[in-house]
């Protein structure tokens, strides 16, 4: 398994270029993959599902799990993606303040 951990730009030009690297970056792996971490998508879901549909990768979890800030979520910034290879088990968002993001816990196994 190969695994990315991302903390994109909240500027957006720069995270479109970190996203059209990482794209590189998903298409050349061979093995199943995850990405996951900090997308900040401040221009909502739409970008990540750009993503999506570019890789073919999937998201882990509900739609709109609200991650940000973690003490009264309002926004979806975090996200766990993975290829088809990976079936997810377990979904899970700790209700922490640890961090201002709530932390994104995530079971699986390789199909």
């Amino acid at each position: 398994v190969t695994v990315f951990l991302v903390h994109l730009a909240l500027s957006f030009r720069t995270r479109h270029h970190q996203l059209s690297d990482l794209y590189s970056l998903v298409k050349d792996t061979k093995k199943p993959l995850i990405v996951a971490g900090d997308f900040n998508t401040s221009w909502g879901d739409h970008e990540i599902r750009l993503f999506l549909a570019a890789t073919g990768l999937t998201k882990a979890g509900p739609d709109n799990a609200l991650t940000f800030p973690s003490w009264a979520p309002k926004r979806q910034l975090d996200f766990i993606l993975h290829s088809p290879e990976i079936k997810v088990t377990r979904f899970h968002m700790p209700r922490v303040t640890f961090s201002d993001h709530l932390p994104l816990v995530c079971d699986f196994k390789i199909r």
